[in-house]
C-alpha cells in the first residue's frame, strides 16, 4: 500500500511497544541521548568536587551542590529546569574559575587556572546545547527519550 509513512517499532525491556515514525527528528534524540550520558557524567563529577570542597571547609559549596545535582537529575529524566539550573551553576563555577586564574600569582596556579576555564567553558557549552534540543522536543519526545533509556548510546566529548 503506497502513500503512507514507514514506522519503526521498538520492544522495550518491560514489554512496552514503542512505535517511531520515520520522520520524526531521531538523528535530535540520539543526540539528546548522547549529551544526557555526558551531562550525567561532567555532573557527577561536579558533585564530588562539592562534597571535596565542603570536607576542605569551602562550606558555600553546599549550596552550589543543588547546581550539579539538578544536572544529574535533569540529564537522566530529560527535564530543561533541572538544566537550566545546573546551566546556571555552570556559567557561575567558570566565573569563579575565571577569576581564579586573574588573581593567581604563580605561573603553575595560572596554567591551571587557564585549563580549568577552558574544560568549564566546555562542559557549558555541552549544557547549552542540551538545553537547546531539549527546547525543541514536545512532552511525547521527551516520554520516548526517558522509555528508551536503557538502549546503549555512544558518549559524546565534542
Amino acid at each position: 500500500v503506497g502513500g503512507g509513512a514507514s514506522m519503526q517499532q521498538f520492544v522495550t525491556a518491560d514489554g512496552t511497544t514503542l512505535v517511531i515514525p520515520e520522520g520524526n527528528r531521531l538523528g535530535e534524540h540520539v543526540m539528546a541521548r548522547q549529551l544526557s550520558r555526558s551531562l550525567k557524567l561532567f555532573a557527577f563529577i561536579d558533585i564530588l568536587l562539592c562534597v571535596l570542597y565542603i570536607f576542605a571547609g569551602y562550606l558555600f559549596t553546599a549550596f552550589a551542590i543543588v547546581g550539579p545535582i539538578c544536572g544529574y537529575y535533569g540529564a537522566k529524566n530529560y527535564h530543561r529546569n533541572h538544566i537550566l539550573c545546573y546551566l546556571v551553576f555552570c556559567f557561575i563555577n567558570t566565573i569563579f574559575r575565571l577569576a581564579i586564574f586573574v588573581m593567581a600569582d604563580a605561573v603553575t596556579t595560572q596554567v591551571l587556572g587557564f585549563l580549568m576555564v577552558m574544560v568549564e567553558i566546555y562542559i557549558t557549552r555541552l549544557v547549552i546545547r542540551f538545553y537547546k534540543i531539549l527546547r525543541t522536543f514536545s512532552e511525547d519526545d521527551l516520554l520516548l527519550l526517558r522509555t528508551m533509556d536503557h538502549v546503549p548510546v555512544q558518549m559524546v566529548y565534542w
